[in-house]
């Protein structure tokens, strides 16, 4: 008797890139979007954010901000989408 093989099945891997962050240009008002808990987390121990700045989920900041939180958080190692 020979002994058969038996082939699994295995699903494809999918590789799922997961945002934190989301900006949005709105010319004079840039909003940061946290897309999850990590980038939540991070916006609230990071950036001294006053109530009156989150609209809609987001945090509305002057465009003059925006490159130093990008960078702050690619540093933190989330992954920012929205800008290069």
């Amino acid at each position: 008797m020979s002994a058969r093989r038996t082939r699994t099945r295995r699903a494809p891997v999918t590789v799922r890139a997961t945002v934190d962050l989301d900006v949005e240009d709105h010319g004079s008002i840039v909003l940061l979007r946290p897309q999850s808990g990590a980038g939540t987390d991070w916006l609230a121990e990071t950036c001294d954010v006053p109530s009156w700045a989150w609209v809609g989920g987001a945090i509305a900041v002057e465009p003059r901000m925006v490159d130093a939180i990008v960078h702050g958080a690619r540093d933190a190692g989330l992954a920012v989408r929205g800008v290069t």
